[in-house]
């Protein structure tokens, strides 16, 4: 299911109002219900299985939008009254992080991969009334970006993203907007006007549609996604709709009609998407704000602020069939609910590595590295025997394994060891399955590679010095140092300094350090006796692993820049091709200098002959 927040459904369309419902489940497997009581500063949890209140749980002061991440594992509840974000751990009903946004937070929304989490929220109100978007990540909690989506105090309340995560949208109650950000740039992208003090937000499965419960224009807007262009249907008399859910098919929507006691007709009215007509109305209980339906379609969920009641509505009687009574269960004071929302189907998630890769290791040699699975969603996972599926070949394999056939409930892990043993020189790769049951049969599969040395390395070849010449005189105080590209015997990957200096056994000079490595990005160190430049190889070699680091040391008198272009390493060069390192950082003039090149392939090097230049006055 999708996440919500305040008046607002967050993926699949399936918008909320004023009470916030999350459905979610633990390991005995039922899926539950969060709703945040803004007057207690408490979040209810009801068991939807039976219908009844279970727990509650203490978060800030004035809870009011609740959003529950997509893997059911964490629940997010904006505080209002404590300017800040409660993280509730599903499993345990404990709240497990608090952090701080800015002032009066309404709106949060979980992003359709669990990664980020969107909440809408004024400034400090001594810098003057603006109003912001804060992105939260999950990972750790920490808000990681935060901008202005107007200059002035627009009251944003529902957050909700599209379907692909690639925009979210906002409703402005004073500017009668919705504001859209770019979720990938994280930048304003545009407003649209959609009428009289906008509420609760769903979008359609497809994303195509947005639609906007506009309380006080008595209407519902209908945004076509694709030109932001708007269309209204109409609602009865008196409706103020707050609310709005869509059906997982796309045809229907439920809007919910409340607003003050006096004007609140109490029902929820049924819209035919492909007409944008009415079709029906059902009543509800007192003052109905948050609405959502389920994952499969055939349960409507309508929070009752003043009743403290859910009315849950059979989709194909377009009735009532249940009340599930939440003041009974938590007491406090009567009429304080906000939000609604429904979480994911209820299941165990594997957390595993993908892929592994193993040093460089000498024929008959063995090396191992540990893999952990662990349990990421809320319900046991059952897994299945990994070596009886797919199962690995030498010079691979499994040992200590305490993972087949094991159950880990939420949170839980188990290791086994995956063993490298070449035994053969060359690069050796394959993979292997880790069955489970989530109740859903499932397969994760992970890759394994790795390369077997010789046990009697052969050193690289004799690099052959090109540029400057032997001798030459007024050499630039730039130049370009040049020579062949060496094969390696064994084909491993070849590294090379240069060394530069004013004396003839290299002792003298200043150390400055510069990388640039295989994406070609620059960075530096400074120390005390040469300068280094990493750079990318253009020739192959046959592993077809790793590209060429190009490393170009200079021994000089005072601190200088590099930059470096050319050749590769390994055994698949068949004709010598130059390797370049360009100074950027002048030389001193009119001096002598010797250099070297020092070809290396970690275990063995071999050197050029020594050279030496002159600088232009």
């Amino acid at each position: 299911m999708q996440r919500c927040s305040y008046w607002t459904k967050i993926r699949s369309g399936i918008a909320v109002a004023a009470l916030c419902l999350g459905l979610t489940a633990v390991a005995e497997a039922a899926p539950f219900g969060y709703i945040a009581d803004s007057y207690d500063g408490w979040v209810t949890v009801i068991d939807l299985a039976n219908d009844t209140a279970t727990n509650k749980v203490l978060v800030g002061n004035a809870p009011i939008g609740v959003a529950v991440t997509p893997d059911g594992s964490q629940v997010y509840v904006a505080n209002r009254g404590s300017d800040s974000v409660s993280v509730i751990e599903a499993v345990s009903n404990v709240v497990v992080a608090t952090i701080p946004v800015g002032s009066q937070p309404q709106g949060v929304a979980v992003s359709p991969d669990g990664s980020k989490a969107f909440v809408a929220h004024y400034g400090n109100p001594a810098l003057g009334a603006r109003t912001y978007l804060s992105e939260i990540n999950t990972g750790d909690y920490s808000v990681t970006k935060t901008i202005e989506t107007s200059a002035q105090a627009i009251q944003p309340f529902a957050v909700i993203t599209n379907p692909a995560g690639t925009r979210i949208y906002i409703s402005n109650n004073l500017s009668d907007s919705v504001s859209i950000v770019n979720a990938t740039t994280f930048t304003l992208a545009s407003e649209v006007f959609v009428g009289d003090y906008p509420m609760g937000m769903a979008i359609t499965p497809d994303g195509s549609k947005l639609l906007v419960a506009n309380n006080g224009g008595n209407s519902v807007a209908v945004i076509n996604t694709a030109d932001n262009s708007v269309a209204f249907i109409a609602m009865m008399t008196g409706a103020a709709p707050w609310g709005v859910t869509i059906n997982p098919n796309g045809l229907t929507a439920y809007v919910t009609n409340a607003y003050l006691p006096e004007q609140a007709i109490d029902a929820v009215a049924v819209i035919n998407l492909t007409t944008n007509e009415i079709t029906t109305s059902i009543a509800v209980g007192n003052n109905p704000r948050g609405i959502e339906i389920n994952s499969d379609g055939t349960f409507v969920y309508a929070a009752n602020r003043l009743s403290e009641t859910v009315s849950v509505i059979d989709t194909a009687l377009n009735e009532v069939v249940k009340t599930i009574n939440l003041h009974t269960f938590s007491g406090g004071t009567l009429g304080g609910l906000e939000g609604i929302d429904l979480g994911p189907v209820p299941k165990g998630i594997l957390s595993v590595v993908s892929s592994l890769r193993f040093s460089d290791l000498i024929v008959t040699s063995t090396s191992f590295q540990t893999v952990t699975v662990t349990n990421r969603g809320i319900l046991d996972l059952a897994l299945g025997s990994i070596s009886a599926v797919n199962p690995l070949a030498a010079p691979f394999s499994l040992s200590e394994n305490g993972c087949s056939n094991q159950i880990l409930a939420p949170g839980a892990t188990c290791t086994f060891k995956v063993n490298f043993a070449p035994t053969a020189v060359g690069e050796f790769s394959d993979s292997f399955d880790i069955p489970y049951l989530d109740p859903a049969a499932g397969t994760a599969t992970a890759s394994v590679a790795g390369y077997g040395l010789s046990a009697n390395n052969q050193r690289p070849g004799k690099p052959a010095l090109i540029s400057p010449t032997d001798g030459q005189i007024g050499v630039a105080l730039t130049p370009t140092f040049s020579w062949t590209e060496v094969t390696d015997p064994d084909g491993d990957v070849v590294n090379y300094s240069i060394v530069c200096s004013t004396s003839p056994d290299f002792t003298a000079g200043t150390l400055v350090t510069l990388h640039f490595g295989e994406q070609k990005s620059l960075y530096a160190g400074l120390g005390a006796a040469a300068l280094a430049l990493f750079g990318i190889g253009a020739a192959g070699n046959q592993r077809n692993r790793k590209k060429l680091a190009l490393l170009v040391s200079l021994l000089i008198l005072a601190s200088a820049l590099v930059s470096a272009c050319g050749g590769g390493g390994g055994g698949s060069s068949t004709s010598p091709i130059g390797v370049e390192g360009t100074l950027t950082t002048p030389l001193t003039a009119n001096t002598k200098y010797y250099w070297k090149v020092v070809a290396d392939d970690s275990r063995d090097s071999n050197t050029s002959d020594v050279w030496s230049f002159t600088t232009k006055p």
